[in-house]
């Protein structure tokens, strides 16, 4: 399983827009252009289960690219295909493969 998927890392900036008075996550890349990859509004501030949730979201889509290329790495080098020792966790590895091939497909 070759994969050629690199990207630059994510991050996440808290601010207040216009349309979000309660506040938002923009996701973002690491980089100096400023163009959002994605929003996540923050509840009401007294609502704290669901601003915790949401912060919690926003750190998840923030790593997604580092746990996809670590993910990537573990299948490439633990194949049970590329090396028979790894067999035992062949259920493990074909989940992980299926979980690649959702994100980058």
């Amino acid at each position: 399983m070759d994969y050629e998927y690199r990207t630059v890392k994510w991050k996440g900036i808290e601010t207040i827009l216009p349309n979000y008075p309660n506040g938002v996550v923009l996701i973002k890349e690491d980089t100096p252009v400023e163009a959002p990859l994605g929003i996540i509004p923050l509840p009401n501030q007294q609502h704290v289960r669901g601003t915790h949730l949401q912060r919690r979201v926003a750190k998840i889509i923030v790593a997604a690219p580092e746990l996809l290329t670590a993910l990537i790495d573990l299948v490439d080098r633990f194949d049970p295909e590329k090396q028979v020792i790894y067999s035992f966790a062949k259920e493990q590895i074909d989940q992980a493969k299926a979980a690649i091939k959702k994100a980058t497909e």
